[in-house]
């Protein structure tokens, strides 16, 4: 049969699997499925079905992926940069500059031009070679934030080059898709704490900004500081296990939602109306689109639409940032999540009425990093010798004053136990999110599934996920018969790693955590192919770079001789990662905070 009689479907769900069979009833059918859990739906229904979608993936991960972040992060904030955008919307000294807004939509921006242009690459891929006469996807998804970064834009990648190509394409009929119950009942709590309204006008000399778990994690931290400083404490997002937690740990922190009356209401309006006049998406250029203008043209609608759609809790975190630190006059903020969008506000604000700022490292970060991880603050509190060595690879960390301190999110456990008396063990998968093809991501799951399957003894998995994380592929993998695995549903990271008896991660510090209380680790990274925590220079945990490696987590699991000793030194290395290597060091943040007060 000729390559252009083909019929291209792509599926996301099992409803679209029964119409992709019917049509594969009466023509020649090319079926993809755009997760697992629908792949595993083929398989059922289909005899012998393999999922050709893995044959069109850029599986030259380490090269190719930095090159699409590098690339379109540079697009984006060229674009916040344009000399054009430097008007003035309003006059006088609290003036919303537009901007300052377009500055805090540029890193969501960048991680949709990462994403569109992979897709676009994908599926320029599929249509040279199987040239379709006829394309149905998926209805295009609209991913607001950076949520895009654990989705897929490939059906509507597709649609723009049929259109341009001239082939023909429809569209599934739209499946509605209700948000979780968790994050509606997040939303409606977040409104009704909302109406209780906050006010004070007390100064302070520190003022901590984070959100409710790192403010949990680092409460030994806070309690030094409110000793020392008279401190105040801003959060947000408050849920009612958190609410609970803040409560006993602090008694009396502020809210931001709380501090949005009336008159702010007034200044949102009249700021969001002003910044959709101005249309600066029109002003937009990117070279290597200039001769496709369909794509273009989604791209500037894209924008459009996080302006119209995600600028409200943008601009009321900026007008918000002008009145807290106004209020509160603080000498020092101190954040954790800088520059992330709900932080970068109070930050500028507090840089221009010339407040010091510190932001604490709350994570790993890696030579690869986008410039979404670079902090604004005048001063970065690193975790030890070996996070500053890593984040001297990164070429946006280059300015970055930074020093070292240690981890007040971790402390050394009192018990680190290793010892597994029971025949079969239990394995715990944690998981993170980042910028990789989440079809690849699918490829290579499926290939360490395939592998635990071989191992000897009888295993329980439960993998954990990170919040927002699209669980629909791992659920999937739950449902293996071959295996006894779970979604974890517990909200204490801490509970779950002790529960476990080896753990495998991926690139995110809860991995360490493990290792702090004398978990054996694998570390799981073959979708870039780099050991960026520098893990197999110490033995500290096995390293799964590629997929030839996978054969080591078998020899691993199936040979528990070896564990104890890779319980020691993962130990060892997580305790000099944090920085709890070294004696008490609270005196040392004290002083320090102590001496840029006085300046």
């Amino acid at each position: 049969m000729k390559a252009s009689d083909c019929i291209l479907v792509l599926a996301s769900n099992r409803k679209h699997v029964q119409q992709a069979i019917k049509i594969s009833l009466t023509s020649h059918a090319v079926i993809m499925a755009l997760n697992l859990d629908t792949e595993y739906y083929l398989r059922s229904r289909v005899e012998n079905y393999d999922n050709s979608i893995y044959d069109f993936l850029d599986n030259s991960s380490t090269l190719s992926q930095f090159q699409y972040i590098r690339d379109n992060f540079d697009t984006s904030y060229n674009w916040y940069k344009d000399p054009t955008n430097h008007q003035s919307e309003q006059q006088g000294d609290n003036a919303f500059k537009e901007n300052d807004f377009y500055r805090y939509i540029r890193d969501r921006f960048g991680y949709f031009l990462v994403e569109f242009e992979r897709s676009l690459n994908f599926a320029q891929n599929v249509i040279v070679k199987l040239k379709p006469k006829r394309i149905y996807i998926p209805q295009p998804h609209n991913y607001k934030g950076s949520s895009v970064m654990s989705g897929t834009l490939k059906p509507a990648a597709l649609f723009i080059l049929a259109k341009s190509q001239k082939i023909q394409i429809s569209i599934f009929e739209n499946d509605s898709i209700n948000s979780p119950l968790r994050m509606r009942v997040g939303q409606l709590l977040r409104q009704v704490r909302s109406l209780n309204k906050q006010v004070t006008r007390e100064e302070c000399e520190l003022l901590i900004l984070a959100n409710p778990r790192h403010l949990i994690a680092m409460n030994l931290l806070i309690t030094i500081l409110s000793n020392n400083f008279k401190t105040k404490i801003l959060t947000y997002n408050v849920t009612t296990d958190t609410k609970r937690k803040l409560d006993s740990l602090y008694g009396d922190y502020l809210e931001k939602e709380r501090f949005f009356g009336v008159d702010l209401m007034v200044k949102l309006r009249r700021v969001k109306n002003n910044t959709k006049n101005y249309k600066h998406w029109n002003k937009l250029t990117i070279n290597k689109y200039i001769n496709q203008p369909l794509a273009f043209k989604f791209i500037k609608d894209k924008l459009k639409r996080i302006i119209d759609e995600e600028a409200d809790e943008i601009i009321k975190d900026y007008l918000l940032a002008n009145k807290v630190m106004s209020q509160l006059k603080p000498k020092i903020l101190i954040t954790t999540t800088d520059p992330d969008s709900k932080i970068l506000p109070y930050v500028d604000k507090a840089n221009q009425l010339g407040i010091s700022t510190i932001n604490i490292q709350h994570g790993a970060f890696f030579s690869v990093d986008p410039p979404t991880n670079v902090p604004e603050s005048q001063y970065f509190i690193t975790w030890s010798r070996l996070t500053k060595l890593a984040l001297t690879g990164n070429k946006y960390f280059k300015k970055v004053k930074m020093f070292e301190w240690q981890s007040p999110f971790h402390s050394i456990p009192h018990q680190s136990n290793y010892l597994v008396k029971r025949r079969d063990f239990r394995v715990l998968i944690l998981t993170a999110i980042y910028i990789v093809d989440v079809n690849i991501r699918d490829y290579y799951y499926k290939a360490l599934f395939e592998s635990l399957s071989k191992v000897r003894s009888k295993i329980e998995i439960v993998v954990r996920t990170k919040s927002f994380q699209d669980p629909i592929s791992l659920s999937a993998l739950s449902a293996d018969n071959r295996l006894n695995v779970r979604l974890d549903d517990n909200l204490d990271l801490h509970e779950s790693i002790r529960w476990a008896d080896i753990v495998i991660f991926e690139n995110t510090t809860a991995g360490l955590d493990a290792m702090l209380l004398g978990k054996p680790a694998v570390y799981f990274n073959p979708y870039w192919g780099n050991d960026f925590f520098g893990l197999a220079k110490y033995k500290a945990a096995v390293t799964i770079l590629n997929k030839n490696d996978l054969n080591k987590i078998v020899n691993f699991l199936n040979n528990r001789s070896i564990w104890p000793e890779y319980s020691r030194r993962g130990n060892k290395f997580a305790k000099e990662y944090f920085g709890l290597n070294v004696n008490d060091k609270s005196k040392e943040i004290v002083n320090i905070l102590k001496k840029v007060i006085i300046n």
